[in-house]
Order: C-alpha cells, then sequence, then structure tokens
C-alpha cells in the first residue's frame, strides 16, 4: 500500500473515514510540511551564502552612490534579515503542522496515521530533492565552484554517540581544510607577509622609479589591514563552535579514508 500514489491513499483514506474534509485536510498537511522543508531549505541555503562571503541576486541589486564597504555592509544586513525572516517563516509552518496533526490524530487509526506519514514523507521528499538540485545550481554560479557541499549529509559522517546539533555539522561540512577568519590577527606576521610582498615586487619592477610610490603603497595597504581588522559576528560564532568541539573529550574529529569529508568518532 506504501508504493501507491500519495493522492490514491488519502481519497481511500477519505471513503473510509466518509468526508470530503478528511481530503483537504491531508492536502493541506502535504502543503504545509512542503512549505516548511522548504523554509529550512531556504535558510541552509541562505547560510551557505553567508558562509562563502556571497549574495544571491535579490541581495546583489544596484546601490547608487554608495562606497564599495558600505555596500557590502548592507548586502551582509539583508542577508541576516532574511535567514531571520525564512527561521520565523520555518517556526510559523511547524506550529501550523502540529495543529493539523492534532487534528487528525482525532479520528484517524494509529495504522491510517502511520501509512499517512509514510506516504506523507515520500512524496514531500520528492518535491524536497527539487528545491535542493536549484539551490546547489545557484550556490555553485555564485561560489564559481564545481561541487558545493549543500548539505552536511554529504560531507560528514558522525558514527559517535554524541548528537551533533545543525550549526556544528554546517561548519563541519566544508571539510578540515576550510578556512574562516581569525578571532586575532598578529601585527608581525601581517607586516612580515606584506614585505615579502614588497621585496618580491621590487625584483619584478620594471619602472624603478616607481619603487618609491609601490613601497609607500605597500605600507598603507599593510597598516590600514591591521588597524581596520575585525572578524564578523558570524566568524566570532563559528569559532565558538569549533572551540566546544574541540573540547569535547568524548569525540574525535578525522578526515575519511578516501575522498574528502569528515568522520566523527567516540575516544573509547
Amino acid at each position: 500500500m506504501l508504493s501507491r500514489p500519495f493522492g490514491n491513499i488519502i481519497h481511500d483514506l477519505a471513503r473510509k473515514y466518509n468526508g470530503s474534509l478528511v481530503v483537504s485536510n491531508f492536502r493541506k498537511l502535504e502543503k504545509l510540511t512542503t512549505q516548511s522543508r522548504k523554509a529550512e531549505l531556504d535558510v541552509r541555503f541562505l547560510k551557505n551564502c553567508q558562509a562563502f562571503g556571497v549574495y544571491p541576486k535579490f541581495i546583489t541589486f544596484d546601490l547608487h552612490n554608495v562606497s564599495n564597504l558600505y555596500a557590502v555592509y548592507i548586502r551582509k544586513r539583508l542577508l541576516r534579515t532574511s535567514i531571520r525572516k525564512r527561521v520565523k517563516e520555518k517556526k510559523n509552518h511547524d506550529n501550523d503542522l502540529d495543529k493539523q496533526w492534532q487534528k487528525l490524530k482525532g479520528f484517524l487509526s494509529s495504522i491510517d496515521l502511520l501509512i499517512l506519514k509514510k506516504v506523507r514523507k515520500r512524496n514531500v521528499e520528492r518535491k524536497v530533492s527539487l528545491f535542493i538540485k536549484t539551490h546547489e545550481k545557484k550556490l555553485i554560479a555564485l561560489t564559481k565552484n564545481t561541487s558545493v557541499p549543500f548539505t552536511h549529509n554529504d560531507t560528514v559522517i558522525n558514527i559517535s554517540s554524541y548528537r551533533m546539533c545543525d550549526e556544528e555539522l554546517d561548519i563541519l561540512k566544508f571539510g578540515l581544510s576550510f578556512a574562516i577568519k581569525p578571532p586575532h590577527i598578529r601585527k608581525s606576521q601581517v607586516f612580515t607577509t606584506f614585505e615579502l610582498l614588497h621585496d618580491d615586487l621590487m625584483r619584478h619592477l620594471w619602472d624603478k622609479t616607481k619603487a618609491n610610490e609601490v613601497r609607500n603603497e605597500i605600507q598603507h595597504l599593510a597598516t590600514s589591514y591591521v588597524n581596520f581588522y575585525e572578524p564578523s559576528m558570524n566568524d566570532l560564532k563559528k569559532h565558538r563552535i569549533l572551540k566546544r568541539l574541540k573540547h569535547n573529550k568524548d569525540i574525535i574529529i578525522l578526515r575519511p579514508d578516501k575522498r574528502n569529508g569528515v568522520v566523527v568518532i567516540d575516544t573509547w
């Protein structure tokens, strides 16, 4: 019976319980589930954009008479607002979904309820797979990458007894080589890097009369970078999550034997 289409099953259940209202309740259940999963995937897509430092098309509109620095600030603010909005929408959909389940539990038997859950899940996941493919295409186009892990299921294998939260999984899905802006920088290391850059440029400089101009420009860039360096709140949050995982003595985070990814195992 579970292999039959969702529409056929709900009409069978409607005939069993003698009511056309049952069909509308089933359809509403499917619609709310799809909306909840769609909102969840939208949040994941926006957070992936946030992690890669890219912005969806609805945020990258032209900002006239605005410097690049302020344009980036505005787009980051809009991205955070969009994430909060979609999170709120998902909570509203989940609340409506719970109310709908309670309504159906009032007249459905436990077996029919189980059948409805199984078939609804299969039907909704078929639609969700299309949403994921669309988001993957958008993310690949924005990041100019050939492969981007959209969900943690693609790269993270957790075989430990520790149940990881979504925030931890979303960080680990990029792999152990994924770089995050450090919370602090050492001025000596930054200035040394710019000095090495200056020495390399001087060796390849064709017009030697521009040497002082190049040196002053590099000095200005180094000083500006050190004085105005400030990690984002999102980067600091990621560092706190990674620090929490690092201090967790019950698990070990390793690379898999094959392909890129992360494996989480127990220490004992």
